[in-house]
């Protein structure tokens, strides 16, 4: 049971993330061009926002392990783990699914 707990508060925690702010439109960014390695402020240019608007979300995508991040002297750069990417995408689609599992009408 807290193994479940655990995981629905993991997706509600990842759905949050993605949905806020500029997350969404970052991570779009990257599921439309999965080799993409930008820069924060290229990343920023690409979807029409300051470079400091984004760090938040930049980095709530880099700690919830969507997004990989490495810096390479001045500059960090980020690309997709597409790996974690497909782990969450499943865990949201679960528990959208758990909805119509547990709520019958």
């Amino acid at each position: 049971m807290h193994d479940n707990t655990s995981r629905v508060t993991q997706t509600k925690a990842a759905l949050s993330i993605l949905l806020s702010g500029a997350t969404a439109e970052i991570v779009l960014l990257f599921r439309n061009k999965p080799y993409l390695v930008l820069t924060q402020q290229s990343i920023a240019v690409k979807i029409g926002m300051k470079t400091e608007s984004i760090d938040s979300d930049l980095r709530e995508l880099a700690n919830l392990g969507l997004l990989k991040s490495k810096k390479i002297g001045a500059q960090k750069w980020f690309s997709l783990n597409k790996k974690r990417d497909k782990q969450i995408q499943a865990q949201i689609r679960d528990y959208i699914h758990s909805f119509g599992e547990n709520n019958h009408l």
